[in-house]
């Protein structure tokens, strides 16, 4: 599948970026961990978890805020203005984990598309508020998972390892021997 992105200099310039089927799969489970990490203007930190995050039809995240005075909420308007980024972080129960860099680029507060996310919460919440339906572009997805982190550790540091997996790799092969 692939989705237009933005780069960092701009977010009208779009640059395909191809996601990984694995990673659509698992935006799309029900049973899937699904994060947000927004920072203020001074640069703190602040992480939400989010059920309701998913893929539209032209392949951006949605993010559905529901009060307008939390800290995300006001993050995420102030990501917007200035274009600063947000990370998503998307966990599964076999141990996938993806980290996904994207930059908002419209927040609904009325019309179809907030009217669509407005009806499918009160659906499912019953008589809940929705303040806002914030679009995310992805900018940069990166596997996260433990064995592909290892992989990608020991191509760019073949030499950096701890002493007992050298033992355990030494211990497991004269054994085979054996």
């Amino acid at each position: 599948m692939t989705i237009s992105a933005v780069s960092p200099d701009s977010r009208l310039e779009r640059v395909p970026i191809a996601l990984d089927p694995r990673l659509v799969k698992l935006i799309g489970d029900k049973n899937s961990l699904k994060a947000i990490a927004t920072s203020d203007g001074a640069g703190v930190p602040h992480v939400a978890f989010d059920p309701w995050i998913e893929l539209t039809g032209n392949s951006e995240l949605v993010h559905l805020e529901f009060h307008l005075d939390s800290t995300s909420s006001r993050n995420m308007i102030q990501s917007l203005w200035f274009d600063h980024s947000v990370s998503i972080a998307i966990g599964g129960l076999q141990g996938q984990a993806w980290r996904l860099t994207g930059i908002p680029v419209k927040a609904h507060v009325c019309g179809q598309t907030f009217q669509h996310y407005y009806a499918k919460v009160r659906d499912k919440l019953g008589d809940v508020d929705l303040a806002a339906v914030y679009l995310i572009r992805i900018v940069n997805v990166q596997d996260e998972s433990v064995v592909q982190r290892q992989r990608q550790e020991d191509a760019a540091h073949p030499f950096y390892r701890h002493l007992d997996r050298l033992v355990v790799q030494k211990v497991s092969r004269s054994s085979l021997q054996e």
